[in-house]
């Protein structure tokens, strides 16, 4: 049992923040009072989690004897990582989540909020009420812009196929309920095999797999990331989408160890490790070729979290898993900033193909060093941040037999195609460049450009603190019966 209040003190500052936001966006009409609380509450967010992190973790009730928050590796890499991604977006990208209603600002850190509770979360049922805060909050920011009929069309399809992931999902938890093991993950128990289980672990994986872009549930994903305001494509890419994989993992650890959970992982991973590169090879515009460069990474973060289940504990899979949890949101955040900068530049909108931003990198040095950086960086060129997490799950499947040579050569062959549709964006950039006229991006914009490269290249070259924090967070997806956060 945890002394004190400090473990309940990242969501109530988010869920203050969301409120403080609200009324000054809304009924003030000062966005940049709004920006400042924005700031605070992930501020004060972020630093009770690293405060929390430098403890041995354990359970906090806030009501009675019941647990109200699992503080554990895994929630205080989410409740640092969540938060300091929404700040790069909203110091770079807050205008973008301007409009009448002033709910663009609480929305993102309606996002952050979920994410950070499906980390604390003591039980299923709670880890469920923060997916569904970041499911709600998605749903309205991926058709923000409703002058725009194409935003419309993209959120309409976003909302309708994840309502029904999260109705599947909440079902797959409501059948775990009857079994012997129960919700909890603070002292888990799978509790032996029972029928019910095979159709609650098809459900989970369907439900969250939804949200997280698992192939064949990811049709809304180059719609929704290219048409929602440039901060909630960071947020969906970088946070939304791994958490909800994230979520489900959690969920599957309560599975009896004869329920082949790894395998499944692993073939839903190299399925959308393959079909996601596949099906970014076919985009015209640079945008829609970095939404669609998701689905391979959540590819990646499966295969290993399924390379964990099937060695039956915590392993290096998993480690390497969440520490591509971590780059992912690093690379995805400098990517759709520096994209936001280049087009902003040019004037171009919404999105823009190859030819368009063809020798902005010469132009615009700072916005373009951090595409080229981020994009090489997602195909796993060493030694940036995208490497490590991709070695961690290829050298922790080794010990799997078949299933871990099948899983390493899938990872190493996934990463080489990517290279086709990442290197000629590089090659774009520092194309001849034109004499076109330019704008340039603010100081905000800028700040945060700086702040992504710096991270994608630092974390990179000395990847401890991230391999540390993975190592912590992973004891709490390993399956029951082996580590116990």
């Amino acid at each position: 049992m945890i002394d004190g209040h400090l473990p309940v003190v990242p969501i109530v500052a988010l869920l203050a923040g969301i409120v403080a936001t609200y009324l000054l966006d809304t009924y003030l009409d000062d966005r940049r009072a709004a920006d400042g609380v924005a700031a605070v509450s992930l501020i004060v967010a972020l630093a009770a989690s690293l405060a929390l992190a430098r403890g041995s973790g354990g359970v906090y009730s806030a009501f009675g004897a019941s647990p109200t928050i699992l503080v554990s590796g895994l929630g205080t890499l989410l409740g640092v990582l969540a938060p300091a991604v929404a700040l790069v977006a909203l110091i770079g990208l807050g205008d973008s989540l301007d409009d009448p209603t002033g709910a663009g600002r609480p929305l993102a850190l309606a996002v952050v909020a979920g994410v950070v509770t499906i980390g604390y979360a003591p039980d299923a049922f709670t880890l469920y009420l923060g997916f569904e805060l970041l499911a709600v909050a998605t749903y309205a920011l991926v058709p923000f812009a409703i002058d725009r009929s194409s935003a419309v069309v993209a959120g309409r399809q976003y909302v309708v196929l994840n309502a029904v992931g999260s109705a599947v999902a909440i079902f797959g938890i409501a059948l775990l309920a009857t079994t012997e093991g129960g919700l909890s993950l603070v002292e888990p128990s799978a509790g032996p095999a029972a029928p019910v289980w095979g159709l609650a672990a098809a459900a989970i994986v369907v439900g969250f797999g939804v949200k997280g872009a698992v192939v064949p549930l990811h049709a809304w994903v180059p719609d929704a990331y290219a048409e929602a305001p440039y901060a909630a494509t960071v947020l969906l890419a970088a946070l939304a989408t791994p958490a909800a994989i994230v979520a489900m993992a959690r969920c599957l650890r309560l599975a009896p160890a004869d329920l082949p959970v790894g395998t499944l992982l692993v073939v839903a991973g190299v399925g959308s490790m393959t079909v996601g590169n596949l099906l970014a090879y076919g985009q015209s515009t640079v945008r829609r070729v970095i939404a669609c460069s998701s689905i391979p990474h959540v590819g990646y973060i499966l295969v290993g979290l399924g390379a964990a289940f099937a060695a039956g504990g915590g392993s290096l899979a998993a480690q390497g898993a969440l520490f591509h949890v971590v780059a992912n949101a690093i690379m995805k955040a400098g990517a759709f900033v520096a994209i936001a900068a280049l087009l902003g530049a040019i004037g171009a909108g919404a999105d823009a193909t190859h030819d368009e931003i063809a020798g902005l990198g010469h132009r615009l040095p700072l916005a373009g060093a951090t595409l080229a950086v981020a994009v090489l960086a997602l195909a796993g060129v060493p030694p940036l941040v995208g490497f490590w997490g991709k070695l961690l799950i290829v050298v922790g499947s080794a010990n799997l037999g078949a299933l871990g040579v099948a899983v390493g050569i899938a990872v190493v062959a996934n990463s080489f195609l990517s290279l086709g549709y990442y290197l000629p964006i590089v090659r774009s950039l520092y194309a001849s460049p034109g004499d076109r006229d330019l704008g340039r991006p603010s100081r905000a914009l800028t700040a945060s450009l700086a702040i992504a490269l710096l991270a994608i290249v630092v974390v990179g070259i000395a990847p401890m603190v991230g391999l540390d924090a993975a190592s912590a967070g992973a004891d709490a997806i390993a399956p029951v019966g082996e580590v116990v956060p």
